[in-house]
């Protein structure tokens, strides 16, 4: 990665940061994970993946796996979703999103009830449907201000 590059995600990452203050309970790092996997980048994006993760999990009340398993099952549902969907397709990031609502959902009220936490299920229950409306918001966002490579085509005239 490149300084340009690495300037870049850190931005984007204290930005993001920034925005779950306005919007808690919704990981807006998620959808910059799944831009950098788009991009084919798998060092850039095993970097980000960890990075991500360590601050989910320092800055979350659950027990420690909530971030490992919420990031997991991002990564799963995009590879599989891969296989059916265009990667960067807008209709393939609205499903993912509900998909990442519903998981976050599952994921949360399983963890709370090994945890023995009591909570709101109607508060998680909204936060977990402004989880999938802002994740294609936010990965459209990522993505239109993500600098492209310039490809080179050795037919252009």
């Amino acid at each position: 990665m490149n300084i340009r590059n690495i300037l870049w995600w850190f931005s984007f990452t204290v930005l993001a940061l920034l925005g779950q203050m306005f919007f808690p309970g919704v990981d807006l790092l998620v959808a910059g994970l799944i831009v950098s996997m788009q991009e084919e980048r798998k060092r850039q994006s095993i970097i980000l993946g960890v990075a991500f993760l360590l601050i989910q999990e320092g800055a979350g009340s659950l027990a420690f796996g909530a971030g490992l398993a919420w990031y997991g099952m991002a990564v799963i549902l995009f590879i599989g979703g891969r296989w059916l969907f265009e990667a960067r397709n807008i209709m393939f990031m609205v499903i993912l999103g509900a998909a990442l609502g519903v998981w976050r959902f599952v994921l949360v009220s399983m963890l709370t009830a090994l945890q023995e936490y009591t909570f709101s299920q109607e508060l998680i229950f909204w936060e977990c449907v402004h989880q999938a409306l802002t994740f294609p918001l936010m990965w459209s966002l990522t993505a239109a201000l993500r600098p492209r490579k310039q490809e080179s085509n050795a037919y252009s005239v």
